[in-house]
């Protein structure tokens, strides 16, 4: 119960717990709420058939490989995509990390994911000016 407050109170990240079979054993309440009402409890279920990730053949190969590598004792960091409800997704920093024991063999995984959408977005903005920069500027060079 500690545990899941501390948890909880990252209302900035989201957080989970993954068995090294890629069970999700633990998440916080930001996760929750950010799911349609029909999926708000995923624990007890593989995290590569979660409804955020299981949207896509490629977002769940991503998956696999980062919790494969996870569990070999590697940190993994990347930017996926994620759904949270029908046609609605957000872009996401996410890391997947090793969780040891006393004796440092590894028990779990430990996911965090940040919101980036607002940046990607941004990023996209700015990719498209250049382009049209570009585009103006051989133009002119006629």
């Amino acid at each position: 119960m500690r545990l899941q407050n501390l948890l909880d109170g990252m209302r900035h990240v989201n957080v989970a717990l993954i068995s090294l079979d890629g069970i999700l054993t633990g998440i916080n309440r930001t996760i929750v709420d950010q799911k349609p009402e029909d999926q708000k409890d995923p624990t007890g279920k593989p995290i590569i058939e979660d409804y955020s990730w299981s949207w896509s053949p490629e977002v769940q190969e991503r998956l696999r490989t980062a919790l494969q590598s996870a569990a070999e004792g590697n940190t993994v960091r990347y930017d996926e995509k994620l759904r949270v409800a029908d046609h609605q997704y957000i872009y996401v920093d996410v890391t997947f990390a090793p969780v040891y024991d006393s004796q440092g063999r590894i028990i779990q995984i430990v996911g965090s994911s940040v919101d980036i959408t607002d940046r990607k977005q941004i990023e996209e903005k700015l990719k498209q000016r250049n382009i049209q920069q570009t585009i103006i500027s051989s133009l002119g060079q006629m």
